[in-house]
């Protein structure tokens, strides 16, 4: 079925301890990338939360990359979300976190936000959706440009009363773009995983 996500509040409780496969562990332990990033002691929240931003950039990187641009929008084993629809519904996401801010450079257009917006329907036509390189570049651009609109306009933003049509999804702009930045990028990670098994791919090698 087409992703239809919702904003939900943290539930607390025990949790079931992960486990780590042995080929997987020595690549969990290492960052993402290797940027500077500031120590412990200097590390705001909006930093911690920043950074995980920009690690699940790295991560959906890598798990596009071997992919050839021509099997993007293949749907193997029933799986709808293929890697197409969810570098333009990131790039989406990424774009209306500039959008909740009150910026323009990288808001999405109204056919962006129609076609990859939460609710879209991704479709197996591989000429309705841009090509690999082109996704990606404009997602790492998004990805910056919304990480200083961020730092620059938190304060002022993230305490405002969310307006009645995005009321259902959260109080405030804070949580909504919180959930943008930490939470919805790693959601279509396990998606993008799914359906790199399905369609012979296995684990990304980098």
């Amino acid at each position: 079925a087409p992703c239809s996500e919702r904003v939900t509040p943290l539930r607390l409780g025990r949790t079931a301890t992960p486990t780590v496969h042995p080929a997987n562990a020595a690549r969990i332990n290492q960052p993402a990338h290797t940027e500077p990033r500031l120590s412990p002691s200097t590390q705001s929240h909006l930093d911690l939360i920043l950074q995980v931003f920009s690690d699940s950039l790295q991560q959906v990187s890598d798990a596009i990359a071997d992919i050839p641009d021509g099997r993007l929008a293949e749907q193997p084993a029933g799986i709808v979300n293929h890697p197409a629809w969810t570098l333009s519904h990131l790039n989406t996401a990424a774009g209306f976190i500039i959008q909740l801010l009150g910026g323009t450079d990288g808001a999405p257009t109204p056919d962006e936000a129609k076609s990859f917006g939460p609710g879209s329907t991704p479709l197996p036509d591989r000429a309705l959706y841009g090509g690999k390189a082109d996704l990606l570049a404009s997602l790492r651009k998004r990805h910056a440009l919304a990480e200083k609109i961020v730092r620059e306009r938190h304060a002022e933003y993230f305490p405002r009363e969310t307006p009645p049509q995005l009321r259902r999804f959260a109080p405030t702009f804070g949580r909504i773009i919180v959930y943008l930045l930490a939470t919805h990028e790693s959601y279509h990670l396990g998606q993008l995983m799914q359906w790199r098994k399905a369609a012979g791919f296995g684990s990304p090698k980098s």
